[in-house]
């Protein structure tokens, strides 16, 4: 197969990526609009530095399924809510009743070579996209090429060659349409862990699509209506199935899908699913020590690919310790430049996390960056934090991504996380239910006790709250719940109004959810763990608050090969001796610092975000709950919340201030939406 620049209709060759068509827009330097406010209300004051200097890809697209022209302004009010992220310029192409547009950010080598959207033939093309196994590809799809072949050509050669069955033979992180002029349908998917973020609007008329939600609801064939019971479970803390979003008429695009759209139907399907089922059964721990370890090196080593030197967020974890000192080595051997790492400083007990990290910089080969962590107002700047997100989001998320994201943007356009990898090899209490279930009575009670001193948790708490109870059945549990009457909503939520949440279904999801057994196999429960909505929705945020300054976030332990793998490992492998992440501290003997790998505490970051709010954002946090305006009315109990608040101040309680905020979020989130 041989890959030709993308060419206009005439057949020559566009400069611009072959932007052709009714609608064709010049790729501009720097931002293309003013940027994004609510819910397509756009802010036309100047824009500040950091305003200029933003973000990671993104796309938008519309496909009439009622083979009405697109009209061109439709599509640019759409790529308006995407453009702070095109860093490197927007652009948009219009084929009569199919348009697409991109917002661009080139952070591999490939990607200075990308005009997007493209024109392939019958195809046009658009994408944010990462694909990890690009030699696997080049090779298997025979691709001759005279000149660079970039990502967007591969998605494009991939099409022709598997048409929608494309999804299953990459890798990376990719969200991306196609369309089809040919066949005149659409074609767009999400990577296997969902790390690109891609969102949808169905009717019978139009199909729209974006990285935002935003995007789609500045398309007036959408009127935004928010989702009240998506607000009903953000107040109390229930992550939803992967499709909602907080406006009641768009879709979030799960993980692992990919959506089929012609004038006759609009069809989203699974292309991927992590199977529970399938087991690893080698003949040596050090077969898996050498395979995990091989895995993780691979992970980081692909996520290195780019236009300039990428970081690292360091906390001092496990995790982000091992991508630090994976990167680090990898790197060196390419061009010996230090490593950049960017970490925060706590004055909490989150802040044992500083010798960790030091144990880390202290070697040759990192340029440590330190910002601040808790002495400053995690609120100051909420608002135009939602205003970016496009929704309220988890609140701790407040705490440090923001200013760890503006230092690394200084430096780089592509820093690697530690997300994710507390799941890979269980960072939890679910060994022990296996144990149990299968009858292994010794061995449980053995890894109790050992569990108990290795990790300071009660023995007792361990059979009753981790073994006992999450075993008893659904019958006795609902017994139970009859006979006790629980207040779900107020045990869930200090603030959440029972009225409200009865209207919604919410409290009724609780209800089901207080009742139901959690999956009983280790590797069942591994798996909801692994591909949890809440982990997509985490990720989601982050690469959105990553935009704000041009930086693109990657996830070598979300790789998909090494999810699956991780998931495979016989339970030994992941908790023995009362240790957790067995295979992966084995695995990386020598390459982490001792004092980081032999660690068996993990610091919590809740205190460090309640001390900031108690001490700098208090006036912040009562003018944003109290400042006389009623949107929040319907969805809290205002005189639960001022007691709550009351009790915070009183007291410093995290989970009460973890609440507070949510409804700061709600609420600045309602204030941009009018």
């Amino acid at each position: 197969m041989r890959i030709e620049p993308a060419r206009d209709s005439d057949g020559s060759a566009t400069p611009n990526g072959g932007t052709v068509g009714r609608d064709t827009a010049p790729a501009p330097a720097t931002r293309a609009s003013p940027p994004r406010r609510a819910n397509g209300r756009r802010d036309d004051r100047p824009p500040s530095r950091g305003e200029e200097v933003s973000s990671v890809s993104g796309l938008a697209g519309v496909f009439r399924r009622d083979g009405a022209a697109v009209d061109p302004q439709h599509l640019a009010s759409m790529t308006d809510e995407i453009a702070y992220r095109g860093r490197d310029g927007t652009d948009r192409i219009v084929r009569e009743s199919a348009g697409l547009s991109q917002a661009m950010l080139a952070t591999t080598p490939e990607a200075t070579h990308e005009h997007l959207p493209a024109a392939h033939g019958g195809l046009l093309v658009t994408a944010d996209a990462r694909l990890d196994n690009r030699a696997e590809l080049l090779a298997g799809l025979g691709v001759e090429t005279d000149g660079v072949v970039t990502d967007s050509d591969l998605l494009a050669a991939a099409y022709r060659r598997w048409g929608v069955d494309c999804p299953r033979h990459l890798l990376g992180a990719f969200a991306f349409a196609i369309v089809d002029t040919s066949r005149d349908r659409l074609f767009v998917a999400r990577d296997h862990m969902g790390i690109k973020p891609l969102y949808y609007h169905r009717s019978s008329d139009v199909f729209l699509v974006a990285s935002d939600e935003t995007a789609v609801v500045a398309h007036p064939a959408v009127d935004g209506t928010p989702d009240e019971r998506r607000i009903g479970q953000y107040l109390v803390d229930i992550q939803p199935a992967y499709e909602p979003t907080f406006y009641a008429d768009v879709t979030r695009l799960p993980n692992g899908h990919a959506a089929v759209v012609t004038a006759d139907e609009a069809t989203v399907t699974q292309y991927w699913r992590l199977n529970p089922d399938r087991a690893a059964d080698y003949d040596s721990d050090r077969t898996y020590e050498r395979l995990f370890g091989r895995l993780l090196a691979d992970a980081v080593g692909r996520r290195l690919r780019s236009r300039d030197r990428p970081g690292v967020f360091l906390s001092g974890g496990h995790d982000s310790t091992a991508v630090a000192c994976l990167a680090r080595d990898l790197r060196s051997a390419d061009d010996g430049r230090p490593l950049p790492t960017f970490s925060a400083d706590m004055h909490t007990e989150a802040g044992t996390e500083d010798r960790y990290r030091d144990a880390v910089v202290s070697q040759e080969g990192f340029d440590a960056t330190v910002v601040d962590g808790d002495s400053h107002d995690p609120l100051a700047d909420a608002p135009d934090l939602v205003d970016t997100v496009g929704a309220p989001f988890l609140p701790i998320t407040l705490l440090m991504y923001p200013r760890l994201t503006q230092a690394a943007s200084e430096k780089t356009r592509v820093v690697l996380e530690g997300g994710g990898g507390d799941s890979i090899t269980t960072h939890g209490f679910d060994f022990f239910r296996s144990y149990a279930r299968a009858g292994r009575l010794l061995k449980l009670a053995s890894e109790i006790a050992a569990f108990s001193e290795v990790m300071d948790v009660s023995a007792r708490y361990l059979w009753l709250n981790e073994t006992i109870k999450p075993l008893t059945p659904t019958a006795l549990r609902r017994a139970k719940h009859r006979l006790q009457s629980p207040n779900y909503v107020r045990n869930a939520s200090p603030i959440a109004s029972e009225r409200f949440c009865d209207r919604t279904g919410v409290t009724a999801q609780l209800r089901t959810s207080a009742v139901q057994r959690p999956p009983l196999s280790q590797r069942a429960l591994h798996r909801r763990l692994l591909v949890s909505p809440s982990m997509v929705a985490g990720t989601e945020t982050l690469n959105k608050l990553a935009a704000q300054h041009g930086v693109e976030f990657r996830y070598p332990f979300l790789d998909k090969r090494l999810v699956e793998f991780a998931l495979a490992l016989p339970i030994e492998q992941k908790l023995r001796d009362g240790i957790d992440r067995v295979v992966m501290r084995n695995a990386l003997d020598g390459i982490v610092p001792a004092a980081v790998s032999e660690r068996t505490d993990k610091a919590s970051f809740s205190a460090s975000y309640a001390r900031a709010i108690r001490e700098f954002g208090e006036s912040t946090l009562e003018q944003s709950l109290f400042d006389g305006s009623d949107r929040l009315d319907p969805y809290v109990d205002r005189d639960a919340m001022r007691e709550t608040h009351e009790r915070f101040l009183e007291n410093g309680n995290p989970a009460d201030v973890r609440h507070l905020t949510r409804a700061v979020l709600l609420d600045a989130w309602l204030e941009r939406r009018h």
